[in-house]
């Protein structure tokens, strides 16, 4: 049964508007819906039914069960949610407590990713000036080694003899 199905259960029979065995309204939330809905494009919504123990629904099944229904009417859409919450016994205030707590662990998990980015971004800094000393210490020992290839030596000799001088 679908959630739309669920809410109009109660008004099989009876024409939105007809005031046929129902109040005018707001006051017959099935009814409402039913007239609100008349000329709404349902063509992509697919069936949802909410099952299980109504303790383990919580945001999570809610933002999945709101993200499958139409967007063009908000206010309707959450009227329909809320009210089929409540006639399967779950509590939205319980949904509501369950969305404040994820919010506030996933706050603290972005707090913690910055931290981690945080120490990163100075492990970077200390990497990138490590990198600027040893090419400037690389630089210098290309220098030297051109300037001491430069200087006239003895041919293919490595090794200098040096002579003491007695006196």
């Amino acid at each position: 049964m679908s959630l739309f199905q669920k809410i109009a259960k109660g008004t099989q029979g009876a024409k939105p508007g007809s005031g046929q065995n129902t109040k005018q309204g707001k006051d017959n939330l099935p009814e409402y819906v039913d007239s609100l809905l008349d000329g709404a494009d349902l063509g992509n919504v697919q069936e949802t039914e909410i099952t299980g123990n109504p303790l383990d629904y919580g945001i999570d099944k809610a933002v999945e069960l709101l993200q499958k229904l139409p967007q063009d009417n908000p206010s309707l859409v959450v009227t329909v949610v809320r009210e089929t919450l409540h006639s399967a016994s779950i509590d939205v205030a319980l949904v509501v407590e369950d969305a404040r707590a994820k919010a506030v662990k996933m706050q603290e998990k972005i707090a913690a990713l910055s931290d981690e980015i945080a120490v990163l971004k100075t492990q970077i800094a200390q990497k990138e000036t490590q990198i600027v000393q040893t090419d400037a210490t690389l630089k210098e020992t290309q220098r030297v080694q051109e300037l001491l290839q430069q200087v006239p030596g003895p041919a293919n000799s490595s090794v200098v003899k040096l002579t003491s001088v007695s006196r």
